[in-house]
């Protein structure tokens, strides 16, 4: 997908103990590990999104986990922001080095085309012809496979008006259409015009989602599509763009903390009044902002760890980093693992029920979810991601 949920390159790799780089020359000084926390953190609130479908909600505490669990969506507006943050410190570090674009495209295509396209090979060429089985769900997508093979697929999912198979693929859709124009923009751009047009893109997108509430268009539209989405992305290269001013770091950790609470009240004011926090007008107009502020203040805060301890620590924790940095194909995979495993065991059944609750047996399905996804992105890592990495020495 992208820098976001690629992890980290390994020759960019320091200790998280030591001092951090700036944050938008990354890509020359050093790799952030605290990075790689908040994208562990993001990946897991998506997995356990999907981990919660069909939980049994007899009790208090099923529905507690439920509704709780079922907030993972956001962790993919958290994606967003980091990848926007991520590559536009790339591309402004890059931007007065040669083969800007050829270095660019060819690192990113390495990282991201390989898994993406030997993921699609598997559940459209290779499965069904070993097996002969093709399951309801792809028989359906079949027609509009070039959708998926395009970078396609969040428009493919408005024009039908639903979320078919292999669902999560939307985002990384969104991703490589920000790959495709956001570099240019980057190139022509001066810094303080780039602040400009993040904002301008930032007002937009919320411009454009009112519009979608107003003509009642539902909740996939504005959710998928990039016009929509693309506030996050702009949020993230706005970030990096204020860390790079001069003491831009510390000027901005008090707007940080008051855009946190702002965005955090708004949300909980949100849940209460509607009951929840599924994709609604309210959600998906001023909610899906909300998300891009609060992601955004959460990774300047957390990159300051004299001002936010608690924060800098809990994203340095091994368990997040580890999680970080296999994101990638951990995102592609989960879904799978998951329909794949629940076709064979009933996750309310997995473990004796606790005082009328089965999430004990949920929990064990989780992770059982977890653990062979985990054991397929090590593989995947080690035997496969790795070697087309190293063509990128030809790419610096």
């Amino acid at each position: 997908m992208s820098s976001t949920l690629t992890g980290p390159e390994p020759e960019l790799r320091r200790a998280s103990s030591s001092p951090p780089p700036n944050p938008s020359r990354a890509a020359d000084a050093g790799h952030i590990g605290v990075l790689d926390g908040i994208r562990g953190l993001a990946i897991l609130m998506v997995m356990f999104n999907h981990y919660a479908l069909n939980t049994r909600l007899s009790t208090p505490i099923d529905k507690a986990f439920y509704y709780t669990a079922k907030l993972g969506w956001m962790g993919v507006d958290l994606f967003f922001v980091l990848s926007g943050f991520l590559i536009t410190g790339i591309l402004l570090n890059a931007k007065r080095k040669p083969h800007y674009f050829r270095n660019f495209y060819m690192r990113r295509t390495v990282r991201i085309f390989p898994l993406y396209y030997a993921f699609l090979a598997v559940v459209f060429l290779i499965i069904p012809r070993i097996t002969g089985y093709r399951s309801p769900e792809l028989q359906h997508v079949d027609p509009y496979q070039t959708f998926y093979w395009t970078y396609l697929t969040n428009w493919f999912f408005a024009y039908k008006n639903e979320i078919p198979a292999f669902s999560h693929l939307w985002s990384l859709a969104i991703e490589e259409q920000f790959y495709l124009l956001w570099p240019a923009v980057v190139l022509v751009l001066s810094e303080r015009s780039l602040k400009r047009c993040a904002l301008t893109c930032i007002a937009a997108a919320l411009a454009f989602r009112l519009v979608c509430a107003w003509q009642h268009s539902g909740s996939i539209i504005p959710y998928v599509l990039t016009p929509m989405r693309m506030d996050t992305l702009a949020a993230g290269a706005y970030l990096v763009l204020r860390v790079r001013e001069p003491d831009g770091l510390a000027r901005i950790q008090p707007l940080a903390r008051y855009a946190a609470l702002s965005s955090i009240g708004v949300m909980a004011g949100i849940m209460i009044y509607q009951k929840g926090y599924g994709h609604t007008p309210l959600v998906t107009t001023a909610g899906f902002s909300c998300n891009a502020i609060l992601a955004c203040s959460v990774i300047a805060m957390s990159l300051a760890p004299a001002d936010h301890p608690f924060l800098n620590r809990a994203f340095s924790t091994r368990t997040l980093q580890f999680f970080g940095k296999y994101s990638y194909c951990l995102y592609m995979v989960h879904m799978l693992v998951d329909e794949t495993l629940a076709k064979r065991v009933n996750a309310n059944t997995l473990a004796p029920e606790v005082w009328g609750s089965a999430l004990p047996g949920r929990l064990v399905f989780a992770g059982m979810c977890i653990g062979a996804s985990v054991a397929i992105a090590l593989v995947s890592w080690h035997a496969y991601e790795k070697q087309w990495l190293k063509l990128k020495r030809f790419f610096p």
